[in-house]
């Protein structure tokens, strides 16, 4: 069995793209039969195998019909052979260093997961690793960053878990109830995954119907994430609640950013409160979240940051 299962999801780059990520996992010091590469072409308009010359030989490459970024990784994670699966977008990259760091932490461990960071630069600041702890408690007492490409994890925890298919923010839905399933987990410093920023991204993009759905894709997870909060108890119920909690607040932050108009706002605000989800829980989990919860908790609060958020954001 491998010991990590690279699952790269690809659908319509240039095939230099690809290289340069295979590239990255092929110069690991992990031995051939450490490791898998999985390639998953999710309806390209033709296979990149031919493009990857004798990396060919390094990658398993299925074609599937288009279904989406969720339905990609779904389908590497029930293939994969490896006891610990990494997801790599293709326009990604893996950096050398920084990730051997994070496998001698795995190797040594033996954790469920291993929290890295991501960069789009050079410039790192002081690495550094953490006591090991369980999903739960790391998600109740810190700040998440839910990208899927952000950690390694053991297979057998995702159990019946998938990323919801069609939608956007999918990874906000599924690392957190990952985690929770983590019995051991070791969050690190290292920069250990560098990403490209591409114009026209699903972040990036001020298209009309693409913001409406970002923020209605959102809004489903976080009203999916608390109805799950009833089946936990203790530390896991404390952890998917802040969780909830944080994605609310970013939630309203975006609508403050990229909706036009503070009528369109206000009916977002009113369609949190149906849901439960507003004012924001009174719990003090950082001094912007506090902030951000008392400014926001009226009418007037959220009229004075509709206001001055974009103009803050526009001087950055």
């Amino acid at each position: 069995m491998p010991l990590i299962s690279f699952v790269i999801t690809y659908y319509n780059l240039p095939v230099d793209m690809l290289r340069l990520c295979v590239e990255s996992i092929v110069n690991l010091s992990l031995m051939c039969n450490e490791r898998e590469i999985i390639i998953i072409d999710d309806g390209s308009d033709q296979s990149p195998l031919e493009g990857l010359g004798e990396l060919a030989r390094e990658v398993v490459c299925i074609r599937q019909e288009n279904g989406g970024l969720s339905d990609a990784r779904n389908h590497g994670m029930r293939i994969a052979k490896g006891e610990y699966i990494q997801f790599v977008d293709a326009d990604d990259c893996l950096i050398k260093q920084g990730y051997e760091k994070c496998l001698g932490v795995l190797k040594k461990s033996s954790a469920d997961m291993v929290l890295f960071r991501l960069t789009n630069g050079t410039a790192e600041k002081a690495q550094r690793e953490y006591p090991q702890t369980s999903g739960a408690t790391y998600m109740a007492n810190n700040n998440l960053r839910s990208t899927a490409c952000g950690y390694m994890f053991r297979k057998r925890i995702a159990q019946d878990l998938e990323f919801t298919k069609g939608i956007y923010h999918e990874d906000d839905e599924f690392t957190p109830l990952l985690m929770l399933n983590a019995a051991t987990l070791i969050p690190t410093d290292h920069h250990a995954y560098w990403y490209r920023e591409r114009e026209g991204s699903i972040t990036s993009s001020h298209d009309k119907s693409r913001v409406e759905k970002r923020l209605d894709d959102k809004l489903g997870v976080i009203i999916r994430l608390k109805e799950r909060c009833a089946q936990f108890e203790g530390i896991k119920r404390k952890a998917l609640n802040r969780r909830v909690d944080q994605l609310t607040m970013d939630y309203i932050y975006t609508c403050l950013i990229d909706l036009k108009g503070t009528g369109n706002i206000i009916e977002r605000i009113k369609e949190l409160r149906l849901n439960g989800l507003y004012p924001l829980a009174k719990n003090d989990y950082t001094a912007k979240y506090k902030v951000f919860r008392i400014v926001s908790s009226n009418r007037l609060g959220i009229w004075l940051l509709a206001a001055i958020l974009p103009l803050i954001k526009k001087e950055r």
